[in-house]
């Protein structure tokens, strides 16, 4: 039996799978508590000829970004039933980084993610948060498709 799971959600489908293995998981009494985690990836800032960083987003862009991390939080949250013990955290970095982080800080022992189905040309040149995860976490690591 699990503690404590943080659930990974992006607006995927299978993040969405995701959140009802944890709801099942739940259901069934395998797991206490859930965190569900939606992290705004921001844009790698330039870097101009002198050294410096340009990375100027508009309020408009990052109010944009939240409210679809909230949204995306909030269709999650509907797939939970009533009666579990759920919590929800929009974080704002590298998806991989900020999941491993949290996860190890926040006393988790269980991640649950889903797989986004790269090919392996995209696996390639951008990677797989999942992968990522995987290959980091400091506890188990339920990847769904």
């Amino acid at each position: 039996m699990f503690q404590k799971a943080l659930v990974a959600v992006d607006g995927s489908s299978s993040s969405f799978k995701a959140v009802n293995i944890a709801s099942q998981m739940m259901g069934a009494g395998a797991l206490n508590e859930t965190t569900l985690l939606c992290v705004m990836h921001m844009p790698v800032p330039t870097f101009l000829g002198d050294g410096t960083a340009a990375l100027e987003l508009p309020g408009e862009y990052f109010r944009l970004m939240r409210d679809s991390a909230q949204q995306i939080i909030d269709q999650a949250s509907e797939q939970m039933a009533s009666n579990h013990k759920i919590s929800s955290q929009i974080e704002l970095g590298n998806p991989a980084e900020v999941i491993l982080d949290l996860a190890q800080h926040g006393g988790y022992d269980l991640i649950i993610i889903g797989s986004r189905g790269l090919n392996q040309i995209q696996r390639l040149f951008m990677g797989s948060v999942s992968s990522k995860v995987v290959s980091l976490a400091h506890c188990p690591v339920l990847v769904v498709k």
